[in-house]
């Protein structure tokens, strides 16, 4: 199952892994909640958590013997469109906006002080994964951190969603502005390891629990790919993907370089890049 988010349409895509289960067939209990905000189901109603990553500065990549793979770092606009774009894909590994973002609804529902949402929001260090992997999602303000943090009871959660949905529904709207039935039960098991699965966004590899970000991939060597069990047909699946990256000269020629060596034949991010283009045009 493949789909677009709501926002970020050219680059980011979620993939849903056939293999996560979940232990209870049954979804949570529900129970009649009069105060239940009725959900709303625009982007404009969603805080985009992963839109504002911690930009890296110059110094951050010193000690990787890799260049800078944009030709910009900070700008008058706090950092060039390129490097933000390929930043929230290393915030977190998870590019899906539903997950990412947290609708208003779900806050008004829960606060009735939003300041204390907020300022939770505002607290939390939005690191990039370039140094390591993802391990959890509870290093970033996301739902499943939400629920995680404030101990929100599970099955009202449910009863959100399950009415966002069916609104949404009613109204037209297509699986990009809701959660499916199957994303639902994932979410409120709280499964953390099958949500992390579930919702990895296409550019990253998930492997035994962790999240490998195009960053991370990037920024280390192929002796680090082998000692965290990351395989040349993992990386050989995300290449296409990775050639829709607008690296400067020098960083093509190197990580095309690396990415050869790891699979064992040759890789032109450039060439990819250009015969892609030249298909859509």
């Amino acid at each position: 199952m493949r789909k677009l988010p709501i926002l970020l349409l050219l680059l980011f895509a979620i993939s849903a892994c056939d293999n996560v289960e979940i232990k209870d067939d049954e979804p949570p209990k529900t129970q009649d909640v009069e105060s239940i905000t009725q959900p709303q189901t625009t982007e404009q109603t969603m805080i985009n958590t992963s839109s504002s990553p911690q930009l890296p500065s110059v110094n951050s990549f010193e000690h990787f013997e890799m260049p800078i793979p944009f030709g910009e770092i900070h700008g008058a606009g706090g950092g060039s469109e390129e490097l933000a774009l390929f930043s929230m894909l290393c915030s977190n590994g998870i590019s899906d906006q539903r997950i990412d973002g947290i609708d208003l609804f779900i806050i008004e529902a829960f606060f009735d002080d939003s300041a204390i949402f907020y300022d939770w929001y505002s607290s939390v260090d939005m690191n990039m994964h370039w140094e390591n992997p993802v391990t959890t999602l509870m290093d970033y303000p996301n739902l499943f951190s939400l629920i995680k943090t404030f101990d929100l009871p599970i099955d009202r959660v449910y009863q959100l969603l399950k009415n966002q949905q069916l609104r949404a529904v009613e109204i037209g709207l297509d699986e990009t502005f809701y959660f499916t039935d199957e994303e639902i039960k994932i979410i409120t098991s709280l499964d953390e390891t099958a949500i992390m699965e579930y919702f990895v966004a296409d550019f990253s590899i998930y492997h035994d629990g962790e999240i490998f970000t195009p960053m991370w991939l990037y920024y280390h060597d192929i002796g680090a790919y082998e000692e965290v069990g990351i395989t040349p047909e993992m990386v050989e699946e995300k290449i296409e993907l990775y050639a829709e990256f607008s690296f400067t000269d020098e960083a093509d020629e190197a990580f095309s370089e690396k990415l050869s060596e790891f699979i064992g034949e040759e890789v032109s991010l450039r060439r990819i890049r250009s015969r892609n283009h030249g298909r859509r045009s």
